[in-house]
């Protein structure tokens, strides 16, 4: 009689498993040039935003009421477009997204998530400063965006994007990032 030598499953198999509810769950909001197959880099991104709302806990005092709208709001030069458009008025829970764009001399610490834009290079660290340890979920895709202060930053290479994460700035916001966004994102950890 042989006996059979259970293997053990590689670890990455294993996290794999673990992750891929979540990741199944993130791109919910596919465009549709991304269904034909052409690779539509701001779409995806645009995706991402509205996951993220899904993803990410603010702290209460952050709104009004149970109905106080999500505000989604670009600074700088918009690389969206309609992308971002599509997610006008679409709810999460029983909170409704507004998108607003903003310019340099804006507010932008009533919005839940700021996107950063590229055009806002030279002045990121001065903006983050502004909302530094304020419920804002802000977001770049710009080299050292973590670095300065930033809590997401996309990655785009050839026709993927990833995300990575600054915990320590997500805590100095009292923003609570999900476990399953933390599987999907890679975690940046500040250096003290």
């Amino acid at each position: 009689m042989q006996k059979r030598i259970r293997e053990k499953v590689p670890i990455y198999i294993s996290a794999l498993l673990m992750v891929l509810p979540a990741l199944c769950s993130l791109p919910i909001f596919l465009p549709p040039a991304q269904a034909e197959g052409q690779f539509e880099e701001y779409q995806v991104k645009s995706a991402f935003l509205y996951n993220f709302v899904k993803f990410v806990e603010w702290p209460s005092e952050t709104f009004r009421d149970s109905d106080s709208p999500i505000k989604i709001c670009v600074l700088g030069k918009d690389p969206f477009g309609e992308a971002l458009d599509r997610l006008r008025d679409k709810n999460v829970g029983s909170r409704k997204l507004v998108i607003e764009r903003l310019k340099r001399g804006d507010a932008p610490d009533k919005c839940q998530i700021l996107f950063i834009s590229d055009s806002e290079k030279n002045n990121v660290t001065e903006i983050l400063r502004g909302v530094r340890k304020r419920p804002v979920l802000t977001v770049g895709d710009m080299k050292g965006f973590l670095q300065s202060g930033g809590i997401i930053n996309f990655i785009s290479k050839g026709n993927q994007v990833s995300f990575e994460i600054n915990l320590d700035a997500a805590e100095r916001s009292k923003l609570r990032v999900s476990s399953q966004l933390l599987q999907v994102g890679s975690i940046y950890r500040e250096k003290h």
